[in-house]
C-alpha cells in the first residue's frame, strides 16, 4: 500500500478510476517448495487515480492527481487454511504440495487430491462488488478496500445450496460485458461442466437476468474464454490430448497436469454459435478453427448471415513449462520456456463464419458433427501475441483493433513470454491500417495485459488511454504506463519502488 510516484509525463485530466488487476502471488508458504505460478494464491492490486475536486475544471489538460496502490491477497478458505498451517496443504493443476523423493511426502500427496479454488485468473467490478475469478471454482466476491466478503454466496446463481468446497457449476475466468440498446449494461459469464456449457448474463445488480444452456459435442473441453454478438455466444472447442500420468497422480509422484497434455497437433477444432436469449434457432457446430483460443479478443456479428472471430491462438501448445516452472521439482527453471516453440503461437487470428452457408448445410439429415468449408481463417501475422483486448462498450461489436502483448523480436532460443511490448493491431484488412508498437525504453523490461479505459464521451473505438503493468526486472520496480490508445504513444509513467508479481487479467473501474 502506498503512493505511485510519477516519473514521467503527466497524468490525463480525464483518467480518474482505479485499475483493478488479478494474478498469482505466495507461491509457498515459509519457505516451503514453491507451486507452480498459476496454482499460486489469487492477489489483486488496485491502482486509483483519483482527480482531486479543486483541479477537475483546470485549463492545464494535465492536473496533479493522486495516484496509489494497495494489493491485498483473496482470502479463499485454502488461503486461510494454509496460511493457519504455514504450509502447502493443497494439490494444484500444476503443483504437488511435497518433493515425492519420500514415501511419506508421496502418500500426502496421493490423499490431498481436493484442488484448491485460488481465485487467481481474473478481476471484475460488477453489482457494487469486485469478482474474483478462477478456472475452476465459483467467483469469490470483495469490497473496494479489497476485503474478502466471507459472507456472500458465491455460488448463487446455482440451483442448488452453495458449499465452499463446490465446483459443481465453476464460471470461467473470463467474462464480457454487453451494452443492450437502452443503455442497459449486461455481464456475460460461462459455466463448462463436461460437455454442458452454461451461459449467464447478470443485470447491474448482479441478479441473473438470463440462462442459455445446452450441451454441445466437444471432445475435449478445455475452455478459458469465449465471444459473443448480437445473437450468439460463440465458443471454440480447443481440441486438446490428455494424456495424464495416472499412476503418478494416484500415488502423489505427479501434478494433475503435465506435459503430456498437449494442444491441437493439427486437427481443426469446432466452434459453437450458440443463441442468445430472443433469438431463434439451434446451436450452430463449425468445423475449420485450427488451433487453440486461449484469450478472446471479440466476437461480432459482420452482417445478417456472417460471423467474425477475433482470437489468440496456438497452433500446439503443451502444459507444464509456464512461467519456467518445473511441477516435479517444485522450483522455477527459466530453461523450460524454451520447451515451447514461439514458432506454435500464439498468433492472433481472425475467423470468418458463414452462418447462412452452416444453416443450410446443418439441414441435411447427413449433415457431419460439425459443418466444414464454412470457416476462412486469417492471420494478423507471425509474431506472438496473447492478452487481447478492445474497447469494453465494443465487446461483441465491430471493432477495427484489438490491443495485445507482444513479442516481435525474439532472438534464437528467447522464449516468448513474458511479453516485450504492446500493440494495436488491425482486425480488419484495410491498407491505412497498420500495427502500432509500444515498448518500454529500458532493458530488462516487460508489459503485462493492457487494459482499456475509455475517455468518458469519447466515441472512436480508440478514443481513450491504455493501462498497462511494466515490470522492471533490472531496478526491482514495477511501472504503470498510460498510453493514448490512438497513437500508442506515453502519456505518463508511475512507479512503486517493488517488483510486483507477474498480473494475468484486470479491469477499469471509473471513477
Amino acid at each position: 500500500e502506498g503512493e505511485l510516484r510519477l516519473t514521467r509525463g503527466g497524468l490525463p485530466r480525464g483518467l480518474s478510476g482505479t485499475l483493478y488487476v488479478n494474478g498469482p502471488a505466495r507461491l509457498a508458504m515459509r519457505g516451503d517448495r514453491a507451486s507452480h505460478p498459476l496454482d499460486g494464491h489469487g492477489f489483486i492490486r488496485a491502482f486509483s487515480l483519483q482527480v482531486p475536486a479543486a483541479g477537475r475544471h483546470a485549463r492545464d489538460p494535465h492536473t496533479r492527481q493522486r495516484a496509489t496502490v494497495l494489493g491485498r491477497f483473496v482470502r479463499t478458505w485454502a488461503f486461510e487454511l494454509e496460511s493457519f498451517f504455514g504450509t502447502n496443504v493443497f494439490r494444484g493443476f500444476f503443483s504437488l504440495p511435497f518433493a515425492p523423493d519420500s514415501l511419506p511426502a508421496r502418500l500426502f500427496n496421493g490423499f490431498a487430491m481436493l484442488r484448491k479454488n485460488v481465485a487467481n485468473t481474473a478481476v471484475v467490478d460488477w453489482g457494487g462488488r469486485l469478482l474474483a475469478l478462477w478456472e475452476m471454482g465459483p467467483p469469490h466476491a470483495l469490497d473496494y478496500a479489497l476485503k474478502t466478503d466471507t459472507k456472500w454466496d458465491h455460488c448463487s446463481y446455482l440451483d442448488f445450496p452453495s458449499s465452499a468446497f463446490s465446483r459443481l457449476r465453476p464460471l470461467c475466468a473470463h467474462t464480457k460485458r454487453w451494452i443492450r440498446d437502452d443503455g442497459e449494461e449486461r455481464l456475460v459469464g460461462l459455466s463448462v461442466v463436461g460437455k454442458s456449457f452454461a451461459f449467464y448474463e447478470f443485470d447491474e445488480t448482479g441478479a441473473v437476468a438470463s440462462t442459455t444452456e445446452h450441451e454441445l459435442p466437444f471432445a475435449t473441453a478445455v475452455t478459458h474464454d469465449f465471444g459473443l454478438t448480437e445473437k450468439y455466444y460463440v465458443v471454440a472447442e480447443n481440441p486438446f490430448r490428455y494424456a495424464p500420468d495416472v499412476l503418478g497422480g494416484m500415488t502423489g509422484g505427479a501434478p494433475a497436469l503435465g506435459r503430456d497434455t498437449i494442444a491441437s497437433e493439427g486437427r481443426a477444432g469446432l466452434v459453437a454459435l450458440v443463441p442468445r436469449p430472443g433469438v431463434d434457432g439451434d446451436v450452430i457446430l463449425v468445423e475449420g478453427f485450427e488451433g487453440v483460443a486461449f484469450h478472446v479478443a471479440n466476437a461480432w456479428d459482420t452482417d445478417e448471415d456472417t460471423v467474425s472471430f477475433a482470437a489468440c491462438a496456438f497452433d500446439r501448445y503443451s502444459m507444464g513449462s509456464e512461467y519456467g516452472f518445473d511441477p516435479t521439482r517444485g522450483c522455477f527453471e527459466p530453461a523450460t520456456l524454451l520447451l515451447h516453440d514461439p514458432a506454435w503461437g500464439p498468433f492472433l487470428k481472425i475467423a470468418t463464419i458463414d452462418v447462412a452457408a452452416a444453416r443450410r448445410a446443418s439441414a441435411d439429415a447427413d449433415a457431419p458433427r460439425g459443418i466444414p468449408g464454412v470457416v476462412s481463417i486469417r492471420s494478423t501475422g507471425p509474431t506472438p501475441r496473447d492478452f487481447p483486448r478492445v474497447h469494453p462498450k465494443r465487446e461483441g461489436r465491430s471493432t477495427k483493433f484489438a490491443y495485445v502483448a507482444a513479442s516481435p523480436d525474439l532472438l534464437d532460443d528467447e522464449p516468448f513470454f513474458p511479453f516485450q511490448c504492446v500493440q494495436k493491431v488491425p482486425l480488419v484488412e484495410d491498407d491505412a491500417l497498420r500495427v502500432l508498437t509500444w515498448r518500454p525504453s529500458r532493458p530488462g523490461c516487460f508489459v503485462g495485459e493492457p487494459v482499456f479505459a475509455p475517455r468518458e464521451g469519447g466515441a472512436a473505438e480508440d478514443d481513450g488511454w491504455l493501462l498497462v503493468l511494466v515490470h522492471d526486472v533490472p531496478s526491482r520496480a514495477t511501472d504503470l504506463a498510460v498510453l493514448d490508445a490512438h497513437s500508442l504513444t506515453l502519456v505518463a509513467e508511475l512507479r512503486v519502488d517493488r517488483l510486483l508479481p507477474l498480473g494475468l487479467h484486470g479491469a477499469w473501474s471509473p471513477a
